[in-house]
């Protein structure tokens, strides 16, 4: 694995400071702060203005890597969604539990998810969006989460034309007929959550698991109207998606702000995989290649569904302002599975079994030194979707 940095120069022709022990704060001791994981759908690399894009507009996401640490070599435990996000919710690696592939039953087994243990210690939780477990015992009101609003296995942006509603939305265990695009009912359900519950007795654990820019390429009129110079639909769908996202994301974080917890919550984004980049297209107006975005995982080589960099290497980025050190760029490899480990330790859990992560904070703030990991590893089974 080669250290990222240089490919940041190259890509955004701007040097970053990468992390320096003068830079850093401390977390208030005996705090337990806020949780708010963020994870988006087979974006790609490159696809971000801070990992150096010229055309996709995020200034809401990009403020987390100036506000923070934007970590250029993270990666996720599989180039797939289903064994990424088993892997990620459970902070162990999915092949301990059998989830080899998109091909599969949809269930945990015996593990615990991140949110039951914070359940158990005290946290509020909650999720909204993208879920993979419809079975009864694998959906996320019976695996630790207090408020729900999702869909199974996600796919979805507008609304069904025949019905008027998103399919397959629940509240809990109750469907919902919703009317909303996808990103905006879920960026919608994230703050009325932090309405009711930040700032409150008990510290939050929140899951927040949007859609874009996974296929279907669907965008609402005003943002595909923001990106009518792009000659290419298929990319110019892919820029108003994103825009979508980013606009939600300038809402999560705003509130935040307002109802004055931003310092007190430690916030990741990642993607689940790489971007599924597609061939070349000769015909800016011709038919959209199924399954494929357009995404980039500049300079990296692969895509979503194989093991190169350009499949597992995602971008991923966290806050905790007054904490974490502020844009800082870490180039030392890290894996979602750390995410898990970080926030328990932080929320003084002890996870049995042991989670396969490594608490990244002693890192960030300079009390370790050297590398999280002395080697990271992967197994993976190609299933087509």
């Amino acid at each position: 694995m080669a250290c990222a940095c240089g490919a940041y120069v190259l890509l955004a022709g701007l040097p970053h400071p990468v992390l320096a022990k003068e830079a850093l704060g401390e977390p208030v001791a005996g705090s337990r702060p806020n949780i708010l994981l963020i994870l988006v759908d087979d974006l790609g690399y490159a696809d971000l203005g801070c990992q150096g894009s010229k055309d996709v507009v995020t200034p809401a996401i990009d403020s987390i890597a100036a506000k923070g640490v934007r970590f250029t070599q993270g990666y996720v435990s599989a180039p797939q969604c289903i064994p990424s996000r088993a892997g990620l919710l459970v902070g162990r690696d999915q092949n301990r539990f059998g989830v080899e592939s998109n091909d599969f039953g949809h269930s945990n087994g015996d593990e615990k998810t991140l949110a039951q243990y914070f359940q158990e210690a005290g946290y509020i939780t909650g999720v909204a969006g993208k879920w993979h477990g419809y079975l009864p015992g694998d959906r996320p009101f019976e695996v630790g989460f207090d408020e729900c609003f999702w869909n199974n296995g996600g796919a979805i942006l507008l609304p069904d034309p025949k019905t008027g509603f998103l399919k397959d939305h629940f509240r809990n265990e109750l469907p919902v007929q919703e009317k909303e695009y996808s990103t905006d009912a879920y960026g919608r359900e994230a703050v009325a959550f932090l309405d009711r519950h930040a700032g409150g007795d008990k510290p939050f654990f929140y899951f927040l698991s949007f859609v874009p820019p996974h296929w279907p390429m669907e965008a609402k009129p005003e943002h595909m109207e923001q990106f009518a110079h792009v000659r290419d639909m298929h990319r110019r769908t892919f820029l108003a998606m994103m825009a979508s996202l980013d606009e939600n994301m300038g809402r999560v974080l705003d509130k935040l702000r307002e109802k004055g917890v931003e310092e007190e919550t430690l916030v990741f984004f990642l993607s689940d995989n790489g971007g599924p980049t597609g061939d070349p297209r000769q015909d800016p107006d011709s038919e959209f290649q199924p399954g494929q975005n357009t995404s980039r995982n500049d300079p990296l080589r692969g895509y979503k569904g194989n093991l190169l960099e350009g499949g597992i290497r995602v971008p991923f980025l966290a806050q905790w302002p007054g904490t974490l050190p502020e844009d800082i760029i870490y180039d030392k490899p890290v894996i979602s599975f750390d995410i898990g480990a970080t926030a328990l330790a932080l929320a003084g859990v002890k996870a049995d079994p042991p989670l396969d992560g490594v608490d990244l904070l002693p890192y960030l703030l300079g009390r370790k030194d050297g590398a999280p990991h002395e080697r990271l590893f992967w197994r993976f089974r190609f299933d087509p979707e």
